[in-house]
């Protein structure tokens, strides 16, 4: 009789230990999902933010923008400086002059294939 009773509590004791693993489970479950929703969320919410202030910084400077037109003796004066820089360091004169002139990339591009 003894024995068998040990042997009820022990299937007592690990079912109790199963039942509390598992409850144990599904809070951690709970928890993780209510985090990845969160996160979700969190995410959605800061993209639609990021995408007005860009769109709000995008108009201000298509605002600001104005074209600009430039001077024969400018465009001269800047070509003459990328050849001059590309022929003595081999290259980076457009950089350099997008630099120091405060012309666009572009601009100074198009100019050279004139």
């Amino acid at each position: 009789m003894a024995a068998k009773k040990k042997k009820a509590t022990k299937k007592k004791a690990t079912k109790k230990k199963v039942v509390a693993k598992k409850k144990i489970a599904e809070k951690v479950t709970k928890k993780v999902a209510k985090k990845t929703v969160a996160k979700k969320v969190a995410k959605k919410a800061t993209k639609k933010k990021v995408v007005k202030k860009a769109s709000k910084k995008a108009t201000k400077k298509a605002s600001k923008q104005v074209a600009i037109r430039y001077t024969a003796a400018k465009k001269k004066q800047v070509v003459a400086f990328v050849a001059k820089f590309n022929a003595k360091n081999g290259r980076g004169g457009l950089a350099e002059a997008v630099r120091r002139f405060k012309v666009s990339a572009l601009t100074i591009t198009r100019w050279l294939k004139k």
